[in-house]
């Protein structure tokens, strides 16, 4: 699938109540069941998200943890994300991109996002995925916390393989996580941070094997 420029699109999401699920059961790790996402791919080859201008906002919140995926690439290997003007204003999670797969590259994206309530992610990294997030900007801003660049530890296998290389993040939060890494290996080099708040963390990196700063 390739969606290139010119497509501008311009969403308001419906809010409504969210269940969370234990995932795997007796594990603690509760995930959302349910959540509004503008634009979702699911197990498709070779997906190009390029050269796009996408807003999101809510206009009412029903739930207590209303959730909010604005790119989600879930199982998609060999997927570009690239180049694309992300915003997106939302109330309790906000998310810019969420990327699951092999090989990925999330390149040259403008992210600028604001919760007014609780949290904001700029770029999820989840699963045992491979790729390179590089030259990225990513603006945040909430009232509780803020994660510029988050990779998931992934509780069943590999947690994700990916560099991370001269990205750009400024966020502004009562604590601020600009980059915090889970991994088997990787490299994470060049990147800009700038974080305001209570309390902030510019890289925390949890890798198993083999990482170089």
């Amino acid at each position: 699938a390739t969606f290139l420029a010119p497509f501008i699109l311009t969403l308001n999401l419906v809010s409504c109540p969210i269940d969370w699920v234990e995932t795997p059961p007796d594990s603690f790790n509760y995930v959302p069941y349910c959540i509004s996402q503008a634009i979702y791919f699911n197990e498709c080859s070779a997906v190009d998200l390029s050269g796009n201008s996408i807003f999101v906002e809510y206009t009412n919140a029903t739930a207590s943890a209303d959730t909010i995926y604005i790119v989600n690439v879930d199982g998609c290997d060999d997927a570009v994300i690239e180049g694309n003007n992300i915003n997106g204003f939302g109330h309790t999670y906000i998310y810019g991109i969420v990327v699951r797969g092999a090989n990925f590259t999330v390149d040259r994206n403008e992210i600028n996002l604001e919760s007014d309530e609780k949290y904001v992610c700029g770029i999820d990294i989840e699963g045992e995925s491979t790729g390179i997030v590089i030259e990225n900007t990513i603006y945040l801003e909430s009232p509780y916390v803020a994660y510029g660049i988050y990779s998931a530890w992934n509780w069943a296998g590999d947690s994700p393989t990916v560099d991370y290389l001269a990205n750009y993040i400024e966020a502004e939060s009562h604590a601020v996580y600009a980059m915090n890494i889970y991994g088997s290996e990787g490299l994470i080099d060049g990147n800009i941070i700038i974080a305001n708040g209570d309390y902030t963390m510019g890289i925390c990196s949890m890798m198993m094997d083999d990482v170089d700063l």
